[in-house]
């Protein structure tokens, strides 16, 4: 069988560390699964730069040129811009599809675990039975509860314990809990650290233990600017 070529989408931080996976899900299985070809990332000083021995093609939108048996997978998304993901990835011009779900093999998955298009599992991360995890989540060393429902663009940092409902297009921060039957409204952002005992409404920044309210503005761009 032909290996998979994928495009990483970002080439910071995240995207070097899904670089990594890739890897090792090629030196794991004795052969090269996927065939990376690239990334795609939006600052014009990264174009033709080789990142981890990986060249950087272009920006986002080129996707849309590339050979159509292409697959790819989303990298972009930190804290002080988690919400705009819906709309960078839509600068792909890409249907979901065409996005490679990764999970690292030394990941635990239940066998009734659902995972939905460009969701990336990294190792040491387990989701437990039941659990329903949308397209384009990044889930980072984190454990999620049986019957969990986590939202699309979702993003749940290392060492987190998670359960209950995660919306659509949220943050939870490193070393966070959220308890079961909790809900977290979409948009909301769980700070590092924090343990959240209520239901978080969306659009919210909550942070500490017990998690509490920081702040909702009208403005999304006011909401999250100082947040790094």
């Amino acid at each position: 069988m032909a290996a998979t070529k994928i495009v990483i989408l970002g080439a910071g931080g995240p995207g070097r560390d899904v670089l990594g996976i890739i890897r090792d899900i090629n030196r794991k299985n004795d052969q090269d699964i996927y065939d990376l070809v690239g990334f795609l990332d939006n600052d014009p000083e990264k174009k033709g730069e080789l990142i981890d021995g990986l060249e950087v093609l272009g920006p986002v939108p080129d996707a849309e040129k590339l050979d159509d048996e292409i697959k790819f997978v989303n990298t972009i998304g930190g804290p002080s811009y988690f919400y705009k993901l819906p709309d960078i990835i839509g600068e792909s011009g890409l249907e979901d599809h065409r996005f490679e779900t990764i999970v690292h093999p030394d990941a635990f998955i239940a066998d009734t675990v659902v995972l939905g298009h460009g969701t990336v599992v990294f190792p040491k991360s387990s989701i437990y039975a039941g659990t329903e995890v949308g397209k384009h989540v990044m889930i980072k060393d984190a454990r999620i509860g049986h019957n969990t429902s986590v939202g699309d663009y979702t993003s749940i940092q290392g060492k987190s314990m998670v359960a209950g409902e995660i919306g659509y297009c949220c943050y939870i921060g490193m070393n966070s809990t959220v308890r079961a039957q909790i809900t977290v409204g979409d948009r909301a952002l769980v700070g590092m650290g924090a343990v959240v005992v209520d239901d978080v409404p969306s659009e919210t920044v909550v942070a500490g233990v017990p998690a509490e309210n920081m702040r909702r503005s009208a403005d999304t761009e006011d909401r999250y600017s100082d947040i790094e």
